[in-house]
């Protein structure tokens, strides 16, 4: 049957697309759950930005802290390359390594965070299309949830990839700190 803007429904007066011989009806509910489907991954990427700001926190702690190691080695030993201060001159090399190490990984957190929240955004945007793919039944509206649910999947993949480089300059921090209170 037909309303009075010409457009197909079904005995409960609810619209229905034409696919043919046959019409099926999105009932409220099930438009609701459609419109909440991309929740689940703004709720995966949210527990991921929770680990990512750890991280972030931590990484920035230990930056200050070897900055004010470095500042109290160079305020008590101004010349810290002299001869006399061997230990002096190795601790501070070992810093600016580190530092140099931990502010690569802060980037690589930085761009993953960035990733991530840029995902959850467009998952929020992906429900909006949808909502409004069900509302208009607009033809050009046909894809654009699909394109922006992968959209937001490619950028929390390539936040996966910053943390996995994030891993690897980590591991690269610690076993240098390990070789240095060994004696290596």
């Amino acid at each position: 049957m037909t309303n009075d803007k010409g457009q197909m429904t079904n005995d409960q007066g609810l619209r229905t697309k034409d696919q043919g011989q046959m019409t099926t009806a999105m009932p409220a509910t099930a438009m609701i759950e459609t419109i909440l489907a991309p929740a689940v991954m703004i709720s995966a990427t949210g527990l991921f930005l929770l680990s990512l700001n750890a991280r972030h926190v931590a990484i920035f702690s230990r930056i200050r802290l070897l900055t004010d190691e470095k500042a109290k080695i160079m305020g008590h030993f101004p010349d810290v390359n002299e001869p006399e201060f061997p230990s002096c001159e190795l601790r501070f090399k070992s810093i600016e390594i580190q530092l140099n190490l931990l502010l690569g990984r802060a980037r690589y957190i930085r761009n993953a965070i960035i990733c991530q929240a840029l995902g959850v955004g467009i998952f929020v945007l992906t429900s909006l299309a949808i909502g409004l793919n069900l509302l208009l039944e607009a033809a050009w509206m046909v894809n654009l949830p699909l394109v922006l649910l992968l959209s937001g999947m490619v950028l929390i993949l390539i936040g996966s990839v910053f943390l996995g480089f994030d891993e690897y300059v980590a591991y690269q921090v610690i076993l240098m700190d390990v070789k240095r209170r060994a004696g290596y």
